[in-house]
Order: structure tokens, then C-alpha cells, then sequence
């Protein structure tokens, strides 16, 4: 009797761990080089994800032209948004380098949105465990031939729900 008691309560802690260790991990950020690769994005979604994220057609004037239209930015709703924060919480959280165990969606603040793209959302997160340097940032980088003028530490990462 005391055996069949203890393999049942060992039953009951490994499905509630396993149940446990998902929890906040609604989806994975991408890289925005990945994420075209992979095909989640289209190379007109690059084009209006560069749009907005340089403020215009600065750095692709010959891709876009001067009457381009990027694709209309939803807006981000409140549900997708936790699931977005809660991701970067769990990252935190379960970091191999830094854990943060800490760590909360409440903490986690999105600083930038630049639209939803065949269900995927471009976003950059900032949390209070990260810390950028005071430099000033001035470069450029290109995924796929179209140009990202970055100005700021931290990066716009796109996020799958999983």
C-alpha cells in the first residue's frame, strides 16, 4: 500500500512539473533574418517592417520609391501583448547565462510595435534586468537586401506564438 501511495504521489509531481515548466512560454522570438528564411515573413513584410522602423523610406529609396504604402499596422491587441511579455519573462527566467528567477510579465515593458505579419508581431521588449550601454548607436544592417538603420541598443525580434 505504501508503495503504490508514493508512486502515486511521485505521478502527481512529475505531471505538475511538466505542466509548470511551460508556463509564460507562449511562443519564441526570431531574429528578423530568421524569420524571412523561415518563411513566416514575406519580403514585402520586410519592406514595411523597415519602413516603420526607420520613420520612412530612408536606406531603401530604390526599393520603395516614393509613393510607397507599407502594409497597415493592427493594432496590438491586450491578450497577444501578455503573451508577448510573458514569453520574455520565461527567457528571463530560465536564461542559462543570467537567470532572472524573479522575473515577471508585469515587469517586462514592449517599447516598440511595428505590426503583425502572418501572425507573427515585430516588437522590441525591455525588462529591468537588461542594461545597454550609454554609447550612441549609428548603424546600418540588411536582412534580405533591405536596410535597417539602427539607432538605439536592443533590437526589434519578431515573435511566434507557439
Amino acid at each position: 500500500m505504501k508503495k503504490r501511495f508514493l508512486a502515486f504521489v511521485f505521478i502527481i509531481l512529475t505531471v505538475s512539473l511538466v505542466a509548470l515548466s511551460g508556463c509564460g512560454n507562449y511562443g519564441t522570438f526570431y531574429s528578423l533574418t530568421k524569420a524571412y528564411e523561415e518563411g513566416w515573413i514575406t519580403y514585402e513584410d520586410l519592406l514595411s517592417i523597415a519602413y516603420y522602423h526607420n520613420g520612412g523610406i530612408e536606406g531603401n529609396e530604390e526599393l520603395m520609391g516614393e509613393d510607397y504604402e507599407p502594409i497597415a499596422k493592427e493594432p496590438l491587441d491586450e491578450n497577444t501583448e501578455r503573451k508577448i511579455r510573458e514569453t520574455r519573462a520565461y527567457e528571463l527566467r530560465n536564461s542559462e547565462t543570467y537567470p532572472d528567477e524573479d522575473a515577471t510579465a508585469d515587469g517586462v515593458k514592449i517599447r516598440g510595435y511595428l505590426g503583425k505579419y502572418s501572425n507573427c508581431y515585430v516588437v522590441k521588449c525591455h525588462d529591468p534586468g537588461t542594461m545597454y550601454p550609454s554609447d550612441r548607436v549609428d548603424r546600418w544592417f540588411e536582412v534580405s537586401g533591405v536596410m535597417f538603420h539602427k539607432t538605439y541598443h536592443g533590437i526589434y525580434v519578431l515573435w511566434k506564438e507557439n
